[in-house]
């Protein structure tokens, strides 16, 4: 069967699900507590659902890594970092042992702190929630994290150094550099292409699915595919087909919210769609649409599969879609 078929058969399965098809459910055990919420994502490798958020309390959990029975795993950096005080958070992947690794920045002693009291980290915690290391990353501070299948950690962010520079540096499960690429020479914005510029461009993103690296720019709404040794793939840009989407619903904004890819070479995506006009009287916060998107990022097609109220996390090994739904805790599968 070749793609193009084996596509077309997978999203009419896809579009009847609602009528039809059963969802592999799982209940979260817990999402937020006293201390509040945590952002959501799903492991793309080790088919794994994260939870994080920083933390200014040592009771605090930063992350909770759940298991497919849906009982989570609780890290607490706050205890196992002597003299830590704040643990800000920026990203989490699992690793093939069952533990996680966490990025971010620890703040240490009583405000006000200089510079000196923060130093930029990566974390990884065993499965049994043990701390095992404590990477001092400087002078990058990484916001993306991946791991693959060998351990390997990928890790993407901006630097204390001269442009330019690579924003994305490959270690090795003991924490050594493999590999830097992705040169800040490769982008007119230089290393402001990580931040989010004007307005509402939503958030990168940056995941491993089939053994390739696919990293997602909000600000130029550019998607870069790489070989897990660096080498760019390819390079797209969404810009046009996104605007083209919303404009074909009356709105004049869209976010992307998150990204998966199908084997067909396909792109799946949840996105925010507004109007700011209407927004502004309203208090409206976007309508949620599913879309494909085709691989040279000509057309971006939506799909009624999903409403507002479930989050998109990414796609199983299985070819399944995988979704959160809040209100209820539960990690659905179609």
């Amino acid at each position: 069967m070749n793609a193009a078929r084996k596509w077309l058969m997978v999203w009419i399965a896809l579009l009847l699900c609602p009528h039809i098809c059963k969802s592999q459910d799982v209940q979260i055990d817990k999402v937020a507590d006293e201390h509040g919420g945590y952002f959501m994502k799903w492991d793309t490798v080790q088919e794994r659902l994260i939870a994080y958020r920083s933390a200014t309390d040592a009771a605090a959990s930063a992350a909770l890594l759940y298991g497919g029975d849906g009982h989570s795993l609780p890290v607490y950096p706050l205890r196992d970092i002597a003299g830590s005080a704040v643990f800000n958070v920026f990203n989490a992947a699992a690793t093939p042992e069952g533990g996680i690794v966490l990025g971010g920045f620890v703040e240490y002693g009583p405000p006000p702190r200089s510079h000196l009291d923060v130093k930029s980290v990566l974390l990884t915690y065993g499965p049994a929630g043990n701390l095992e290391k404590v990477w001092n990353v400087a002078p990058y501070d990484f916001d993306l994290l991946a791991v693959d299948g060998q351990g390997n950690v990928y890790a993407i962010g901006d630097a204390d150094l001269e442009e330019p520079y690579f924003l994305l540096v490959k270690y090795s499960p003991e924490g050594k550099v493999v590999r830097q690429f992705l040169s800040t020479s490769l982008f007119p914005l230089g290393d402001h292409i990580l931040s989010p510029g004007g307005g509402n461009k939503g958030v990168n993103q940056m995941f491993i699915q089939d053994n390739t690296l696919f990293v997602w720019f909000a600000r130029t709404a550019e998607l870069l595919r790489l070989s897990l040794s660096g080498e760019l793939l390819s390079r797209v840009s969404l810009a046009h087909s996104l605007s083209e989407l919303a404009a074909a619903s009356g709105n004049d904004r869209i976010i992307m919210r998150s990204l998966a890819a199908d084997d067909a070479g396909q792109m799946i995506a949840q996105v925010a769609v507004w109007n700011t006009q209407s927004a502004a009287k309203a208090g409206y916060t976007g309508k949620s649409l599913l879309v494909r998107l085709s691989p040279d990022g000509s057309s971006a097609t939506p799909l009624p599969i999903v409403g507002d109220r479930t989050q998109f996390l990414g796609k199983s090994s299985a070819g399944r879609l995988v979704f959160y739904e809040p209100i209820s805790r539960t990690l659905k599968q179609y």
